[in-house]
């Protein structure tokens, strides 16, 4: 009787022991399960450049798994990508500044982990830590959240572990130029960006938003390189960007002088390709009498610059009767007549 009993616990402890692993096993695999599928997620999130969206899908997973690496590190990366065209849209009653901010202070203490993780691999760490220090740069510069030195710290920083990081010259580029600084080292750190040829449109983006408005020669010339390069590299240009290069050929706002920096920083072959491919792409309805007569000035203008006078003359002085027989006037006019004047005096 008593062996029985016994036999009968036994059994019993076995049975309860077996439901405890098969309950614990089918929790795992609706746990693994979920995290797999927060994994694809967040890689098709980021595929599809919804760097947000991907950031707060790894968020969810390292609930579930707060110590799954392969997750804090996919996090990061979105976190990068997503500091890379980083904007806010405000609803009616908040401000934007207030949502950077709190968008900021979530995507923060994720690089900084990310940072710490990182030692020993240069070029991560120099490409997180760049990303920090642009992190600190929109916290300033949209939040409105923090003043002093951080950005530009941690952006040369990371030029200091890793000398040719793409990152961080173009990052480091953008803000001297926005915050004043010398021209020519902003320039030197875009060239460098671009040498690398990679995150190719990232570097454009950054290069393009720095320089648009050229407040000196070197930087409208360095404009002009830059707009010739995407050319002849086959680089498509947004709209904004484009039309605001092609103002730099306007005779109607630009003096003499601009007009022969615009002119004369490529190559005469390259200037004319370059004028005639950013107008090419016009959308805004240009009237097209307009737009002939500016094209012909151009064309005129570059054949003075290749020192050809005696065509260029011609070219001005057709112009110059195509300008009275239409009853047009002012500053393209003024233009014209002074090279003809130019042109024409031994």
């Amino acid at each position: 009787m008593v062996l029985l009993v016994t036999a009968v616990l036994i059994g019993l402890l076995f049975a309860a022991s077996g439901w405890i692993g098969i309950g614990r096993w089918s929790e795992y695999r609706v746990r693994k399960a979920s995290i797999d599928q927060m994994f694809a997620t967040g890689r098709t999130q980021a595929d599809r450049a919804e760097y947000e969206s991907a950031f707060k899908t790894y968020q969810s997973l390292l609930k579930i798994d707060p110590t799954n690496r392969a997750a804090m590190d996919l996090q990061v990366d979105a976190a990068m990508g997503w500091l890379e065209d980083f904007h806010v849209l405000a609803p009616d009653g908040a401000k934007a500044e207030d949502l950077a901010g709190a968008l900021l202070a979530e995507i923060m203490p994720v690089l900084d982990a990310g940072l710490a993780r990182a030692t020993g691999q240069r070029p991560r760490a120099a490409d997180i830590l760049a990303h920090i220090g642009w992190a600190h740069w929109l916290n300033q510069h949209l939040a409105y959240r923090e003043f002093g030195p951080a950005a530009e710290r941690d952006l040369r920083q990371a030029l200091r572990i890793d000398s040719s990081n793409v990152f961080a010259h173009a990052m480091l580029g953008n803000w001297i130029m926005q915050t004043g600084g010398r021209t020519e080292e902003a320039l030197l750190h875009f060239r460098i960006a671009g040498e690398g040829n990679k995150e190719r449109p990232f570097v454009r983006r950054l290069q393009l938003g720095a320089m648009i408005y050229p407040a000196d020669p070197e930087t409208r010339i360095a404009l002009i390189r830059v707009a010739n390069e995407m050319r002849r590299n086959g680089e498509p240009i947004d709209d904004r960007p484009r039309r605001q290069i092609l103002a730099a050929y306007n005779p109607i706002v630009n003096s003499a002088e601009e007009l022969s920096e615009t002119l004369s920083a490529v190559p005469p072959g390259d200037a004319w390709a370059t004028y005639l491919w950013l107008d090419a792409q016009r959308t805004d309805g240009a009237d097209l009498d307009q737009q002939r007569i500016q094209h012909d000035f151009i064309h005129a203008s570059i054949l003075e610059i290749e020192r050809k006078q005696q065509e260029a003359l011609a070219a001005f002085e057709r112009l110059r009767s195509e300008l009275k027989r239409r009853g047009y006037d002012g500053r393209i006019a003024s233009h014209v007549d002074k090279a003809i004047t130019r042109l024409s005096t031994p």
